[in-house]
C-alpha cells in the first residue's frame, strides 16, 4: 500500500468517524482533517520566512484564533482552509506561485487559527 492510498483510507476513516459522533464533535473532527490537508498540500517554496516573516506569521495565528473564539463558526474555518488549499492546487495550473505563496504564507496561519479558536470550548 502506497502512501496515498494509506492517506485516502485514513480520510475516509476520519469522515466516517464524524457522522457518528455527535455534531460539535463531528465538527471538531473534521476541522482538524481540514487543517491536516491544507498542510499537507503546502507548496514548495525555495526558503523558509524571515523573522519578520515567521512573527507575522504567528501574529495572524493568534488574530485568527482570537476571532475564531469571538465568533465560535468552526464551518467558516474549514472553508478558509479549503480555500487556502485551493490555492495550493491552482498554482500548478496558471503556472505561477505568487497565489500560493500568498495563500500559505499569510491566509493560512489565519485560517488555521480561526478553525482552531472556534473548535476551543
Amino acid at each position: 500500500m502506497n502512501g496515498r492510498s494509506v492517506a485516502a483510507v485514513a480520510v475516509a476513516g476520519a469522515v466516517a468517524v464524524s457522522l457518528w459522533l455527535p455534531g460539535a464533535d463531528a465538527i471538531y473532527v473534521l476541522t482538524v482533517l481540514a487543517v491536516a490537508a491544507v498542510i499537507a498540500v503546502g507548496p514548495s517554496v525555495g526558503h523558509g520566512p524571515d523573522r519578520l516573516g515567521l512573527s507575522l506569521q504567528i501574529g495572524v495565528m493568534a488574530l485568527g484564533a482570537l476571532i475564531g473564539t469571538l465568533r465560535r463558526e468552526p464551518v467558516l474555518g474549514i472553508g478558509l482552509c479549503a480555500l487556502v488549499t485551493l490555492s495550493g492546487l491552482v498554482s500548478s495550473l496558471i503556472d505561477s506561485t505568487t497565489v500560493a505563496e500568498v495563500g500559505f504564507r499569510f491566509v493560512l496561519p489565519a485560517a488555521i487559527g480561526f478553525a482552531v479558536g472556534a473548535c476551543m470550548r
